[in-house]
């Protein structure tokens, strides 16, 4: 049963795989247009992340802080209520 299944998936999957008959023609000059556009889009988020690199990490900085902090403050009161609940 378990190889018949098995048989059965490799079989759609191969005749899925396979492409049909296409009708598009696309231009040779096509993958340049596409290479020139995303190198294009590389530089502007390249020099985006070059411009505003100090407030990027500053945001990431704070943020970190921010976690930090309410994870002591988690643990303190965690803490707190543990020994207040040893006193009593």
């Amino acid at each position: 049963m378990r190889k018949s299944c098995k048989s059965a998936v490799l079989a759609l999957t191969v005749l899925l795989g396979v492409p049909g008959i296409a009708f598009a023609y696309i231009d040779p000059n096509t993958g340049g247009m596409l290479f020139q556009a995303l190198a294009t889009a590389f530089a502007l988020l390249s020099g985006v992340a070059l411009v505003f690199s100090r407030q990027i990490r500053a945001f990431f900085g704070r943020a970190r802080r921010s976690i930090r902090q309410r994870r002591d403050a988690g643990a303190s009161d965690a803490q707190a209520t543990s020994q207040q609940r040893e006193g009593d």
